[in-house]
């Protein structure tokens, strides 16, 4: 009995053939690409030196961010420009902009917004030169160097004031030097019509250095031309740019900007003043970032010179 049930169950179980397989196929075909990783890493230093506004976005992996915003530079004031037999002075120099230094946190900042707005100040334009009688154009003051969060100002360095135009009005100063911004280094003020050009006063501070003022002229027995004033220079950083002695180059320009290393640009030398049928020289402009403008000569006949352009701001981002 034991023996038929054990020969049944043997009988009802299937026999499975032994497992085989084939040669390995090629292999199939890519797939799709999968999403994008996170965003990178833009940790360094970036110096934005262009006048106006960008946007900049915060990095993922920032910790803290250092920013430099210097300030443009002040445009020079023109030469008066008088025919009478008056003294006449030049214009006065454009003022540095200023220098500010902050550190922010960047985890705070990407709570708020995910890009932070730049502003870089263009610098003043120097007064334009006088071709008929009548006192001279004051220069334009530097625009503000910012950063902002959310339309919120975080960090910001104003720019200095123009220089004023040279006029006749004597004894009084004629051409006062544009105010330095936030502790900065003012433009040279001309002193009474007819003195030679004036180099701004060192103040120390962080800023862009003053422009000299513009030459004046003295007509007694004929004008006699004296010579603009010597740029102003930051008081650890490089010389003078020098001022227009005989009126046929203008002032010297403060220099090619600078975008490294200091950040504190020379201001332009001034003009001279002209004889009778001479030309005035023209102011010098001031240096990137923040130096102030030249003022320029004052003339009898011919056009006064024009006051030297404010150098441009910069902004200088380190992530951190």
């Amino acid at each position: 009995m034991t023996r038929h049930r054990l020969g049944s169950l043997a009988r009802g179980v299937a026999r499975q053939p032994p497992t085989t397989f084939g040669p390995q196929g090629p292999p199939g075909p890519a797939g799709p690409p999968g999403p994008p990783g996170p965003a990178g890493s833009a940790i360094g230093v970036a110096i934005v030196t262009t006048p106006g506004t960008t946007s900049v976005t915060i990095p993922l992996t920032a910790v803290a961010l250092r920013v430099t915003c210097g300030g443009a530079g002040g445009g020079g004031g023109s030469g008066a420009r008088y025919s009478d037999g008056t003294t006449r002075s030049g214009g006065g120099g454009g003022g540095g902009g200023a220098l500010s230094v902050q550190i922010l946190d960047a985890a705070a900042m990407r709570a708020v917004a995910a890009a932070i707005s730049v502003t870089v100040g263009a610098g003043g334009a120097g007064g334009a030169a006088k071709s008929a009688d009548g006192d001279g154009n004051a220069g334009d003051a530097g625009g503000t160097s910012s950063i902002s969060l959310d339309s919120v100002v975080l960090v910001s360095a104003t720019g200095g004031a123009g220089g004023a135009g040279g006029s006749i009005t004597d004894p009084e100063p004629a051409a006062a030097g544009g105010l330095g911004a936030r502790c900065g280094m003012p433009g040279a003020a001309q002193g009474a019509p007819g003195e030679p050009g004036k180099a701004p006063v060192a103040a120390p501070g962080l800023s862009g250095a003053g422009g000299g003022s513009g030459g004046g002229s003295s007509d007694s027995s004929g004008p006699s031309r004296t010579p603009g004033g010597d740029g102003g220079v930051p008081d650890y950083f490089g010389v003078a740019a020098s001022g227009d002695a005989d009126g046929t180059a203008g002032g010297e320009a403060g220099g090619a900007a600078i975008t490294s290393g200091a950040f504190l640009g020379r201001g332009g030398g001034g003009g001279s003043g002209a004889r009778s049928v001479s030309t005035a020289g023209a102011g010098g402009a001031g240096q990137s970032p923040g130096g102030g403008g030249g003022g320029g000569g004052c003339a009898k006949l011919n056009s006064s010179g024009a006051g030297g352009d404010g150098g441009d701001g910069l902004v200088v981002l380190e992530w951190i």
